[in-house]
């Protein structure tokens, strides 16, 4: 079928066509589809842009052995619109031009049973209600130009051409912007270098796929989910805008996946098979989520880069790896930890913890700030001068090494400035499954111990406790001044290092003068002392 008409002169569909050969358009005019269907077995000779006219009613099928360009007229209104784009071809589609998928039905807007559809540097929007059949795999080719918008009312899955990796599977800008509570999945590997946007209500599975690139700009306003067990399941180290949540939730492999580094709004740790394991730092501004701890020797997030001798004994006297002298305290004490900042307003939810560094940097008297669960926690009273950040440091799956009766678990609580005083209330949580020896069954006997290193009376000791949760599994201890936490700066420098742990106490009174509430009448304040008063 040739057209060659002048002066933008349509021709107009009475009825479908089939063209077995060439559809060539040798001027300006155009083939208007009207409400039919136009099935092309041949190529397309586009002379000048634009010249196919759709409609929200029309359909092209593509069959045979076909490579079709398709270049559809965008002044007319609805005329890059197609009902219907069907690929049946042992060939390549390639889009010249924007095109919309404007299906109202249930039934397929973009129907891929062989063949692959190129989009080029166009837009290709998918609305309404068309379904996409994904018959063969890799179907959409995408480039660094290319850009997806799906809208709509229905739940969709798309198929990347995994060709050429890092090529064909590239779009420019990405936007899940249908309505109504649906999911769009993604069946194989995906490169966003321009913007990613997902509209609120609206769910992004990345299934196992995984979404690399860099994106100029992230707007989630909805829920990014992914199964993911790629060591770059997601951007790494991007700005996560919006209101929506990251969950990991991967439920097949007991190995933890990769939580990337970067900031985000909402994050979520639902995965208790296996969790997540950090691989930078992480930011989070609103909620963390946390599902139940995979191991006994792991966090739902793990946020710590490599153990090593940590707290495994008490001091070094050899120079580190490097064959320099260090301070006593740098290597046993000081963890290789990615660190998690939580906001302002940050809150904690579920029933896993963070292990590693956790770090709060905005600090107001009188509110409870947790840390990577919500019963380890620290509140500071309105007196002195407020620490301007707070770290909190947790290991659990061992006691500490020189508390061998305690519960599975250990922490270290650091703080940079603030005054003496001003004092605080510490909570610190364990599990039932950390208990052993004589505790089980007698936790109302449990209390809190910390080790000062170095220190010049007796430690680890016994500090007691103020109030304690059997349900909740926490203990607390109030009335220490701030300076008694491990300064950042002493910290950094390898010169001082605290633990905490959970203990049962001493059954015999040794009572030893600790100095730990401001004031130094306080002969009756029992965090004076070990062992109380």
């Amino acid at each position: 079928l040739v057209i060659n008409t002048t002066n933008n002169a349509q021709v107009t569909l009475g009825g479908s066509l089939t063209v077995a050969n060439t559809l060539s358009f040798q001027s300006n005019g155009k083939l208007s589809l009207s409400n039919y269907t136009l099935t092309l077995q041949g190529s397309v000779v586009n002379t000048v842009a634009g010249r196919l006219t759709g409609s929200t009613n029309a359909t092209i099928e593509v069959t045979g052995n076909a490579s079709p360009t398709l270049s559809f007229d965008q002044v007319v209104t609805n005329g890059n619109a197609l009902k219907k784009l069907g690929i049946n071809t042992t060939g390549v589609v390639s889009l010249a031009s924007n095109l919309t998928l404007v299906n109202t039905t249930s039934a397929a807007g973009l129907a891929i049973t062989n063949g692959k559809l190129s989009i080029g540097s166009n837009t290709l929007t998918i609305k309404n209600a068309s379904s996409i059949i994904n018959t063969v795999a890799g179907g959409i080719t995408g480039g660094s130009t290319s850009n997806l918008i799906v809208e709509g009312t229905v739940n969709r899955t798309l198929s990347f051409d995994q060709t050429q990796p890092g090529v064909s599977n590239v779009l420019n800008n990405f936007s899940v912007a249908t309505t109504g509570n649906n999911t769009t999945s993604i069946a194989n590997d995906v490169v966003v270098n321009g913007t990613l946007n997902v509209n609120a209500g609206e769910v992004l599975d990345m299934t196992t796929a995984s979404m690399t690139g860099t994106p100029t700009a992230i707007t989630l306003n909805g829920l990014l989910q992914t199964q993911s067990m790629s060591a770059t399941p997601l951007p790494a180290n991007a700005n996560w805008t919006g209101t929506g949540k990251v969950d990991y939730n991967g439920s097949v492999s007991t190995s933890p996946q990769t939580a990337v580094g970067g900031s985000f709004y909402n994050l979520a740790i639902s995965n208790a098979t296996g969790g997540a394991k950090a691989s930078g730092n992480i930011a989070v501004s609103n909620q963390l989520s946390l599902s139940n701890n995979p191991a006994a020797n792991r966090g739902s997030l793990e946020m710590t880069i490599d153990y090593a001798d940590y707290a495994t004994v008490s001091s070094r006297t050899s120079p580190d790896s490097t064959g320099l002298a260090t301070p006593l305290n740098n290597y046993y004490n000081k963890l290789n930890s990615y660190i998690l900042d939580l906001g302002a307003s940050a809150t904690t939810v579920g029933t896993g913890d963070v292990t590693g560094k956790v770090r709060r940097s905005t600090i107001v008297a009188g509110v409870e700030y947790s840390f990577g669960h919500p019963s380890n926690s620290i509140t500071f009273s309105n007196n002195g001068t407020l620490p301007s950040s707070i770290t909190f440091i947790t290991k659990v799956g061992a006691a500490y090494h020189l508390i061998d009766t305690s519960v599975n678990r250990h922490y270290q609580i650091i703080r940079a400035g603030g005054t003496t005083t001003n004092t605080f209330t510490v909570k610190l949580r364990y599990l039932e499954s950390e208990v052993h020896g004589n505790d089980i069954g007698n936790e109302n006997k449990l209390v809190l111990w910390d080790h000062h290193i170095p220190y010049g009376g007796v430690t680890p000791h016994m500090h007691g406790k103020t109030s304690q949760s059997l349900a909740e599994r926490w203990i607390a201890l109030s009335g220490h001044s701030v300076t008694y936490l491990c300064d950042s700066t002493a910290y950094e420098a390898g010169t001082f290092a605290k633990y905490w742990s959970v203990n049962q106490a001493n059954t015999t009174n040794n009572f030893t003068w600790l100095g730990a509430v401001p004031g130094a009448s306080n002969w009756n304040v029992a965090s004076n002392w070990n062992g109380g008063v």
